[in-house]
């Protein structure tokens, strides 16, 4: 998987933090996949269901994707196994460990290419990382250079943001941008990364 052409594809044409994006993504296909599976394949919904199933966050994005009939039967094996050890299920996600690996790659990845003055140029531009994805990319980053270009690139991308949102509050019944139609979505992303703003 190349993680540089995903980043950067996140920042230019997204324009949201690169790694919720890339990470997303790959939530939604093995989301896919797994509702096709567990659909057809008996052995595959045990096997979710005696990992632990799903997260709350995850849970509900099964619900929306899946359909009745795989929510139903999912949801059956859910209960009968709970039924059946007369404990409550274990607590565990399925997609949170798939895709838990990529995120620390792409973590890595981006860690390497601030290295590179063509992509700290791209960064600048863009809506830069989460809050959750700065504080944990920038705890493993170990130059301090790099850290304090990562903090003031967020500044300045929470400044505008804030006009952003200024324009659209001012614009609303108006004709607002798409940038000022998106500003609501990206701040809540900036802030508390892909898992705040929804399906």
């Amino acid at each position: 998987m190349d993680y540089e052409d995903l980043i950067l594809s996140k920042m230019k044409e997204e324009n949201r933090c690169p790694i919720c994006g890339v990470v997303e993504d790959l939530e939604y296909d093995l989301l896919a996949h797994l509702q096709f599976e567990i659909t057809e394949r008996k052995e595959v919904r045990e096997q979710v269901v005696a990992a632990g199933g799903f997260c709350p966050f995850h849970f509900r994005r099964f619900r929306k994707l899946a359909s009745e009939k795989t929510n139903a039967l999912f949801l059956e094996a859910l209960i009968v196994r709970s039924l059946g050890d007369k404990v409550l299920l274990q607590a565990g996600c399925v997609v949170c460990e798939g895709t838990s690996c990529h995120e620390t790659q792409l973590s890595e990845k981006f860690i390497c290419l601030l290295e590179k003055d063509a992509f700290r140029a791209v960064y600048e531009h863009s809506n830069g990382l989460c809050l959750p994805h700065l504080e944990s990319t920038s705890a493993r980053t170990p130059s301090s250079e790099a850290k304090k270009f990562l903090y003031e690139s967020h500044r300045r991308q929470l400044k505008s943001l804030g006009r952003s949102l200024k324009k659209l509050i001012s614009r609303a019944w108006l004709d607002p941008s798409n940038n000022e139609r998106s500003a609501v979505p990206r701040a809540v992303e900036k802030l508390v990364g892909h898992r705040g703003v929804g399906f």
